[in-house]
């Protein structure tokens, strides 16, 4: 989708994320659903623009309990938020500033072909290699393993 209202570029790409995990992160209902259903065959602008309107009822209901003042939306901010995600084997970089998705390349087997692998890889070579004096944080949201677990259970 498209981004329609300014600072708004980490509820854009954890809602990239979401949707495209959908069956992996929710049972079919609320306002995610009814946001998908709507969003569904209408062109990445109009996304944008449902999404502005939904994230505005959120909002409102939320903003005023966060620990920090939220950023206007016309503020100049350094840092920006995108989304990595895999859908039929192949990774793709979700902006909200891009026209559309940009395919980065394919998952495989194995762990150099893993999703992880990949995402970091891409990350090194378009983020932090050419601007090795900026700040940057990845977050990743995947399967557990369960053979990385500790002697726990976590």
């Amino acid at each position: 989708m498209k981004q329609t209202v300014g600072n708004a570029c980490g509820a854009v790409a954890l809602m990239h994320t979401v949707m495209n995990c959908y069956d992996r992160v929710t049972h079919g209902s609320g306002k995610l659903e009814g946001f998908r259903k709507d969003a569904k065959n209408v062109d990445p602008h109009k996304r944008g623009q449902l999404f502005n309107k939904a994230i505005r009822d959120v909002h409102a209901g939320v903003a005023s309990q966060g620990q920090t003042t939220a950023p206007r939306p016309t503020d100049n901010l350094e840092f920006h938020f995108v989304s990595l995600v895999a859908v039929d084997d192949i990774l793709y970089e979700l902006d909200g500033n891009n026209d559309g998705p940009i395919r980065v390349g394919t998952i495989g087997k194995g762990r150099e072909g893993s999703f992880l692998h990949r995402v970091v890889e891409y990350v090194k070579s378009e983020y932090i290699t050419p601007f090795p004096d900026s700040h940057f944080s990845l977050i990743a949201l995947g399967p557990c393993d369960p053979k990385a677990d500790d002697s726990n259970g976590r």
